[in-house]
């Protein structure tokens, strides 16, 4: 039997097995799938998709078992795997991981050296993500904020930049340490779904890194909080209404924050916001 006649093995994967240097079917059943896997993505230096592993591991079945199964009968084996945290070491240390920051608030904007020089510049073709000033910001004086918001904020396509940490966790504590907060408000999205944070994971983050063949997506997870301590929900005249009552220093870092928002961001609050005359510089 040729390599060429397992089930599993097509052009593909033969050009892998021939990178690696397995030549034989005998080679073959002697070898680890997660020693391929991490292997595989070492010599090219690139990420392989999971479902890699699935084929090593049924052309391996049936290298030693005879047995010809399809490759999808591995998959819920990796995938609890997964579940059980037992995979991310297969993915092999000597590859760089891909890791996008994802922003569009103060992160863009307001200069801060010692996250600034962890990453690359900022690229305007991100996901798209539903925004909106619905967080109220105790450092800010009050002024409200932008964040994730399914329910009131408006489809914008944020900015991203490319990470210089080859590990996730330093990324990961990179924003976490900028943005002042602690781990769980802080999103993070893996690929092969090894891993994620508490934030929810927008639909769209999933299948722009997909796209983008990035490993690792990490964002700012604080949640809106307007209807919180008393306030009323968020509405855009509720949130006019909060706007016009804060103190000077209050009004005067919510223009300076909403005006320094990208141009990409174009909520309902800031729309309305373009419209009211008191909403100007402080004199």
């Amino acid at each position: 039997m040729q390599l060429s006649d397992l089930r599993n093995v097509g052009k593909a994967t033969l050009g892998d097995f021939a990178v690696l240097g397995i030549m034989s079917v005998e080679q073959l059943s002697a070898c680890d799938p997660d020693t391929l896997y991490r292997e595989i993505q070492i010599c090219t230096a690139q990420r392989h998709d999971p479902c890699v592993w699935d084929v090593f591991a049924a052309a391996i079945h049936q290298a030693r078992t005879g047995e010809a199964k399809n490759w999808w009968a591995f998959t819920p084996v990796r995938k609890a795997r997964v579940a059980a945290g037992d995979f991310g070491a297969v993915w092999g240390e000597a590859v760089m991981m891909r890791i996008a920051i994802l922003g569009w608030g103060s992160l863009i904007w307001d200069e801060r050296p010692e996250f600034d020089k962890q990453h690359d510049d900022w690229e305007s073709d991100g996901p798209e993500l539903q925004l909106e000033f619905s967080r109220v910001s105790s450092s800010r004086s009050g002024a409200l904020t932008l964040v994730i918001d399914e329910d009131n904020g408006a489809e914008c396509q944020v900015a991203y930049a490319m990470s210089r940490r080859n590990s996730p966790d330093d990324a990961i504590c990179d924003l976490k340490c900028r943005e002042g907060t602690i781990l769980n408000r802080v999103g993070y999205y893996f690929r092969d779904e090894s891993r994620c944070g508490k934030p929810a994971i927008p639909e769209t983050v999933k299948s722009w890194a997909e796209e983008k063949q990035i490993d690792v997506v990490v964002w700012t997870g604080l949640a809106s909080n307007f209807g919180e301590r008393g306030r009323l929900e968020f509405s855009v005249e509720n949130a006019l209404r909060h706007l016009q009552g804060l103190c000077p220093k209050g009004k005067s870092k919510a223009f300076e924050y909403i005006c320094h928002a990208p141009e990409f961001i174009k909520s309902p609050l800031r729309t309305a916001l373009e419209r009211e005359p008191w909403f100007k510089p402080p004199s």
